[in-house]
This record gives C-alpha cells, sequence and structure tokens, in this order.
C-alpha cells in the first residue's frame, strides 16, 4: 500500500532479494518517525551487513533531467525546470533517523552506522554516463538499473559504501544486536516487512 509507483517497486524489490534473507534484518517502506511528522524517507533497510541505510527513489527517466549540478537534478516538470537535491532530501531523512535513534539510546549507547543513497532505476548506466553526469555528481551514493537489478552487484555496491563509513568511523560492525529494536521503537507503529 506504501509503494507509490513502479520505480519505488522496483527498488524495493531489489532491496528485498539482496537482503530478504536475514533473521535480524527489515526494511521499512515510507515509515514516518513516531515523534516527527515530516515527510518519510522512501525505504529504510536495517540490515546486519549495512547498519541503517535511508534510499531515496527518484522515478525520472533520463530524458527528464536536463542537467545534473552541486548534487541537484534539473528535471523538467511540464515547460519548467526544476532543480531537485535528492541527495540533500536523503541525507536530511537520515540525520533525523540517526538523531532519533541516537536519543532514543541514552549518552551512554552506541549506534549503528547511518547512510543514503539514491536510486533512479529508470536510468540505466550507459545512458548516465553517455550524458557525462558521471563527471558531475559521486556516483557511491547513487543506484541505477544495473545496480538494482542484480543481487549481488546492489550487495557490492552497498558494502563498499559501508566499509567506507566503518573505515572512517574505526569500527568493526555496522549494527549491533541491540540496536535494531532501538531502530524499530523510533518509527512506532510504521509497517514492517520482515
Amino acid at each position: 500500500e506504501d509503494v507509490k509507483n513502479e520505480s519505488h517497486a522496483d527498488t524495493l524489490t531489489a532491496v528485498l532479494k539482496a537482503y530478504g534473507g536475514a533473521r535480524l534484518g527489515f526494511v521499512y517502506v515510507e515509515p514516518y518517525l513516531a515523534k516527527k511528522a515530516i515527510r518519510p524517507n522512501d525505504i529504510l533497510l536495517c540490515h546486519p551487513d549495512v547498519g541503517v541505510l535511508v534510499i531515496e527513489v527518484k522515478g525520472h527517466g533520463i530524458d527528464d533531467i536536463v542537467r545534473v549540478a552541486a548534487g541537484s537534478l534539473f528535471v523538467k516538470v511540464g515547460g519548467n525546470t526544476t532543480p531537485k537535491n535528492a541527495f540533500k532530501q536523503a541525507e536530511t531523512t537520515m540525520f533525523d533517523v540517526r538523531t532519533a535513534v541516537e536519543r532514543a539510546g541514552g549518552p551512554r549507547s552506541t549506534s549503528p552506522i547511518f547512510d543514503f543513497v539514491v536510486a533512479l532505476p529508470r536510468i540505466s548506466e550507459h545512458e548516465w554516463n553517455a550524458k557525462r553526469y558521471d563527471q558531475c555528481l559521486d556516483r557511491s551514493r547513487l543506484l541505477l538499473r544495473e545496480d538494482l537489478s542484480d543481487a549481488h552487484r546492489l550487495r557490492l555496491r552497498l558494502e563498499e559504501l559501508t566499509k567506507g563509513e566503518l573505515a572512517r568511523l574505526r569500527r568493526l560492525t555496522p549494527i549491533e544486536a541491540e540496536h535494531f529494536d532501538r531502530v524499530k521503537s523510533v518509527f512506532g507503529d510504521s509497517a514492517v516487512i520482515n
């Protein structure tokens, strides 16, 4: 019911294929933080291999994007071109979730690793590179059609992101067993896909 469009459904299906077999992991679709009525993130993956990952899905095709600059996708809407910074949107949501989880744990507790990506499932890597957008935007936080159509490739892409964050924070694991319930608790009664 919370899946908004085909791009959202494709991304959710890819995430479930890549990470759906874990006993401790879970996926939230369009979750709202219990104590903050802001726009929800599209998909939240909480998994032993990645920690907590916010995924923002955009259904734009390559012809919808006029240009890419400073992290913004300039998208044709009607007759106008509108900048949309999906990366800032995903990052802001990720920080909101992280803040809520840290508050729920108290001042002496540890927290999982938090990260974010933007998914553009209607755009292939070839189309993206042909427009030279690969020169304008950090690909590490961007998932294109090929990344989402192959569960192994998706896991490798997200593992690279997680490894970088683990090294930066000097941590060995992205999430500990007691963090799962705390992450769930900040979303109240949001629907979970086990």
